[in-house]
């Protein structure tokens, strides 16, 4: 049932990272539009892509997820995951992103395949 469980949400991770590949150009306007725009240019912004709420939210429940995998024994894959996280959002590009979401799926797949008992 753990195992389950523990799969259950590195899928649940991993479909997030490919949310936000699919999506890299809008999440970048938003990491400026959060540091460059006033009170209501970030509502401008939010009324016309409704997406980013849900998937900051999403992001949020993702970073609970990583912080708990903390704890098991694919530790040093989430470890990987949270210090990507650190960059500074002002000097990521969409470039950076996309490479950053494919680093963390690949963490995300190897804690499963470690879990699993494959590698």
């Amino acid at each position: 049932m753990n195992d389950f469980i523990f799969l259950l949400l590195t899928g649940f991770c991993i479909g997030v990272e490919v949310e936000a590949i699919l999506k890299a150009k809008i999440i970048i306007l938003c990491q400026y539009s959060s540091i460059y725009l006033d009170a209501n240019g970030k509502e401008k912004f939010f009324k016309e892509h409704p997406d980013v709420k849900r998937f900051l939210s999403l992001s949020f429940f993702y970073w609970i997820v990583c912080v708990a995998g903390l704890f098991t024994s694919q530790w040093y894959c989430f470890l990987i995951i949270i210090i990507l996280s650190i960059i500074p959002r002002r000097k990521r590009t969409i470039t950076i992103h996309i490479i950053d979401s494919v680093v963390c799926i690949a963490a995300m797949v190897l804690a499963i395949l470690l879990n699993l008992k494959i590698v």
